[in-house]
């Protein structure tokens, strides 16, 4: 989450202030400025939807007053919601962004942000169901089918390819961010889909292009964060990282990295301080899993998942190449694109994006260390005088990671060893 700046009005009567078209209405993407009550008067504001570990920040479910219609209103109280006037600004230019940003059925609507002398306002729309992470906690806990993941993962990422094609990001993509209407059935039941899938929580997305500058402070939550990001480097790329953990998380139940790796103190999430550069180190040494049944028996889940959680950020697909992967029933992911790479800076400045050379994989998520993975799992079997329950799934597995090393001819294992601790 970014950390937010004051501003002060002080004691002056305030009167609506934004953009009008020419019938007189407020134009989208705009913030208005009220007169103190004014907001009260439009919007009832009821009981907290969850509490904020902002404590200048509150989320309240709301009603319409004039047609009784429901909405989450996040409310940033002055004047302790912002930390420097820079916050502010940055804060105003990315929400004016979003609130001119097209509709899109996977991204929860944002309807309208306001202020006054006290608080800002952010009236968006009510997601029915639970967010992700309630959603896989529930009991009792059973793992979620291919099918069921499939059904969630499809209309996570055409809202942010939408959001993608619209030149934003996310930054903090995660499974509390992402809330899905169950359709009243049980996530376990075979052929379980969901009735809608949302993407929340825009406090930080950003406009986005190949030429944005680098942040100065590491956002996103622990799990969720791509390497680059903690070199203050975020683009699409990044956001592809983020769902690639969700991805690993409704696939296995777990996360895909040890929490251990994480262990920065409050203060230090700023770009090239030591902790910062020691977690995204352990990121590139760190060797994450694929022998976990789910991958064993689908080899198409395996590919895309290491796709998107790949150290390097050329080897991730974008949100619309994804979707194309066989684990979606499409014709596989192409080869590396630059089309959302981030013109580094120490790259040529050029007016497009450099191609980028034959991409290297951390250890982690190198083809090699898929199918070193796959042969440590068979090995296991053997050590232990087991005969695989269908045989057949295991050789398919082998022989699709050999596939897929064949397909990305180039990318080669740096070598380094795994993360064993903090």
């Amino acid at each position: 989450m970014t950390s937010l700046s004051e501003r002060r009005l002080g004691g002056k009567k305030l009167f609506v202030l934004a953009k009008r078209d020419g019938q007189g209405n407020v134009q989208k993407g705009t913030i208005q400025l009220l007169e103190d009550g004014a907001f009260q008067e439009k919007y009832a504001i009821h009981d907290k939807v969850m509490d904020s570990t902002h404590r200048h920040m509150e989320i309240r479910y709301g009603t319409r007053k004039s047609d009784n219609f429901k909405v989450v209103i996040k409310l940033r109280y002055k004047p302790g919601c912002f930390s420097n006037k820079k916050d502010e600004r940055d804060w105003r230019v990315s929400t004016e962004f979003m609130l001119s940003l097209p509709a899109c059925e996977g991204v929860a609507e944002l309807y309208e942000v306001c202020e006054d002398s006290k608080a800002f306002y952010i009236v968006t729309e009510l997601a029915s169901g639970c967010d992700l992470f309630e959603l896989i906690h529930q009991k009792p806990r059973k793992e979620l089918s291919a099918e069921a993941v499939k059904g969630i993962m499809k209309p996570i990422l055409e809202a942010i390819a939408h959001m993608h094609e619209n030149n934003a990001v996310h930054k903090d993509l995660k499974l509390e961010n992402i809330v899905v209407d169950a359709n009243a059935g049980k996530v376990q039941y075979p052929g379980w889909s969901p009735k809608s899938v949302k993407i929340i929580d825009f406090d930080t997305v950003e406009e986005w292009s190949p030429r944005t500058p680098k942040s100065k402070d590491v956002l996103g939550t622990d799990q969720y964060i791509a390497q680059e990001a903690y070199d203050g480097t975020y683009s699409p790329c990044s956001d592809i990282f983020s769902l690639g953990v969700v991805f690993y998380k409704l696939s296995t139940g777990k996360f895909p990295f040890r929490e251990q790796m994480f262990d920065d103190k409050p203060g230090e999430n700023w770009v090239g301080s030591p902790a910062m550069k020691q977690i995204r180190n352990r990121l590139k040494m760190f060797k994450v899993e694929y022998t976990q049944q789910c991958f064993v028996e689908n080899p198409a889940l395996a590919e895309l998942c290491a796709r998107m959680l790949a150290y390097d950020v050329g080897v991730r697909p974008s949100a619309q190449d994804a979707l194309q992967s066989e684990f979606f029933g499409g014709p596989g992911l192409p080869g590396v694109s630059s089309a959302m790479l981030p013109i580094m800076e120490n790259e040529p400045k050029n007016d497009s994006p450099k191609t980028p050379k034959a991409p290297q994989f951390g250890a982690q998520l190198s083809t090699k260390s898929i199918t070193s993975g796959l042969a440590q799992f068979g090995a296991q079997l053997s050590s232990r005088s087991m005969e695989p329950k269908s045989p057949g799934i295991f050789g398919s597995l082998m022989k699709k990671a050999s596939s897929i090393g064949s397909n990305m001819s180039g990318l080669t294992n740096n070598g380094v060893k795994p993360f064993e601790g903090a």
